[in-house]
């Protein structure tokens, strides 16, 4: 069952996810992911992760009951795993244009023009990096993530990743330590 994008993009804090009305029967990491392996399956930035709709992500936390710990918009499950684990064998390379709901100003998406925005935005914790694999571009508890890290690049970005509040910045880059 889908959830609006604006009313996920209005949690800001550990809510339980029993409240939102979704269904946790799809765990990522059960998903037939291409190019799966043991060892990536296993990784722990799939774990917790559900999809609850095409193309829509929840993540929850250990707690008991379970707590909404974010969201995620990718345009298939490959690209999110992508996103969530740095490795490629999982990368089928679909693009899609993603909801408006998600975008800083509504309709800029590329990465020249999300970075932009997001050095612009005034947030402490702006980023903008490349990593191993995917390029991430981070501000305002929205994380952005592209494939191909060229500045002429018009390219949408194949993850977007929604943390609950800005202060769990810090909690995520530790957990991507563990990638």
């Amino acid at each position: 069952m889908s959830t609006a994008w604006s009313k996920l993009v209005e949690i800001r804090e550990r809510i339980p996810v029993a409240g939102l009305g979704v269904s946790l029967d799809v765990p990522v990491n059960t998903l037939p992911l291409i190019g799966e392996s043991p060892y990536s399956l296993d990784r722990f930035g799939l774990k917790q992760w559900f999809k609850i709709a095409p193309h829509q992500f929840i993540h929850t936390r250990y707690d008991a009951p379970q707590l909404f710990g974010g969201f995620a918009w990718a345009p298939s499950d490959g690209a999110l795993a992508l996103a969530l684990t740095g490795d490629t064998f999982f990368d089928d390379d679909a693009t899609q244009i993603p909801p408006s709901d998600l975008l800083p100003d509504g309709r800029s998406y590329d990465l020249p023009n999300i970075a932009r925005l997001g050095g612009e935005s005034g947030d402490s914790h702006f980023s903008n990096v490349q990593l191993e694999t995917v390029h991430e571009v981070y501000f305002r508890r929205f994380y952005y993530y592209y494939r191909d890290c060229s500045t002429k690049s018009d390219e949408p970005p194949f993850c977007i990743r929604v943390v609950p509040t800005e202060g769990l910045w810090l909690e995520s880059c530790l957990l991507g330590m563990e990638k």
